[in-house]
């Protein structure tokens, strides 16, 4: 830690603290809302349905992403489809109802 710390260094106790922390950040399930995401899809050499696999990132730790497998889909027998949504909550709102809820509550206090 010298060298990001200088000649004022850290005591044992707050090293340990540092420590503990980029643990959790590591190993927490929930990432923060800046957090991004990979989606994955099409068909394999052997596949004759698709499958898609979806990771959310969560920033680096040494030139590492920091990654969550969140989502696997194999259609197939099984499951003939599957609908994922990857973009914001207000897009699939939208899509779902119509409307944004931006147009709902403008609507709804203008007329």
């Amino acid at each position: 830690m010298l060298e990001v710390f200088g000649v004022h260094g850290l005591t044992v106790q707050a090293e340990n603290v540092l420590k503990e922390v980029a643990e959790l950040i590591i190993s927490r399930k929930e990432f923060s809302p800046l957090s991004s995401g990979i989606v994955i899809a099409g068909f394999g050499d052997k596949e004759i349905c698709p499958s898609l696999y979806s990771f959310q990132t969560d920033g680096k730790i040494y030139d590492r992403l920091i990654v969550n497998d969140h989502v696997k889909y194999d259609v197939g027998r099984d499951r003939s489809a599957a609908i994922c949504p990857f973009v914001q909550r207000e897009m699939v709102a939208a899509f779902m109802e119509g409307l944004t809820h931006v147009t709902i509550t403008f609507l709804l206090m203008h007329y």
